[in-house]
């Protein structure tokens, strides 16, 4: 099942480049072009990733992570990646409270060292929940590569 990438950029032609590039990679793109927008979008787009710029219209990319993190917790676990041109890191957000899965600037990043973070992303993602299960159904890990082998053959 194809999985569904929130680009949240307010520079239109940067949005369509991305746009298709992932497109290409069989992700289907979902966009907006500034944090308030976005908020309200979410709750309809349920992404699996959201790419999000900092500096957007109406609410900046901060913001928005405050409000999706610390505000709802029904999406605080969407894994984000923030792409801008503001020089920062990661621990800066952890400062204040909020996770992202990486931080890169938009000049100095190429479109395939990001799907290779989304990519990583979302594997990292779905092994927090097989790790959830295991836990949840006091099964081993060999157990379940069993069963899994058992369901494939």
């Amino acid at each position: 099942m194809a999985k569904t990438l929130f680009l949240i950029e307010d520079d239109k032609a940067l949005i369509e480049t991305i746009s298709e590039f992932l497109r290409s990679k069989g992700y289907i793109i979902e966009t907006s072009y500034n944090g308030e927008e976005a908020l309200k979008m979410l709750p309809v787009v349920r992404p699996d990733l959201i790419l999000l710029d900092l500096i957007l219209p109406e609410m900046n990319g901060i913001d928005f992570l405050k409000k999706i993190q610390l505000d709802n917790t029904e999406f605080a676990n969407i894994p984000v990646l923030v792409l801008t041109n503001l020089q920062g890191d990661e621990e800066t957000f952890q400062k204040l409270g909020l996770k992202i899965d990486g931080y890169f600037i938009k000049a100095n990043t190429s479109l395939e060292e990001l799907s290779e973070k989304i990519k990583d992303a979302l594997f990292e993602k779905v092994g927090i929940k097989v790790h959830g299960y295991l836990i949840k159904s006091n099964i081993s890990l060999a157990e379940l590569h069993n069963k899994i082998k058992e369901i494939l053959a």
